[in-house]
């Protein structure tokens, strides 16, 4: 799987969850949450989609981006925070992920 997909799948499920974790525990904005994808970033202090700042971080998972007189498509680009997915630190990421999912009680 090419890595824009990776991490684009990850950052789509990490904003749903921490979207359904923001619902639950306090009196957010709904409409906000509802058009907002820079919660996980709050949710866990870190930020999955680069868009969110197209000035110091243009590359996307989902939309092409300019360099220099070039367009990168995604799919073209190697995205190397997938690569620290496979590291200890990385893999207690993904089960902290994993956990979170679990342990969310049912409506």
């Amino acid at each position: 799987m090419p890595a824009c997909h990776s991490l684009h799948f990850l950052q789509m499920a990490t904003e749903q969850l921490a979207k359904a974790y923001r619902f639950r525990d306090t009196s957010a904005d709904v409409a906000a949450l509802l058009t907002s994808h820079v919660g996980f970033p709050r949710f866990l202090n870190a930020q999955l989609a680069p868009a969110v700042d197209r000035e110091s971080v243009p590359g996307n998972t989902e939309y092409p981006w300019e360099r220099g007189e070039g367009v990168v498509a995604p799919i073209d680009h190697r995205f190397p925070e997938v690569a620290l997915l496979r590291h200890p630190r990385g893999r207690m990421f993904l089960n902290f992920i994993r956990r979170a999912f679990d342990e969310f009680p049912a409506a």
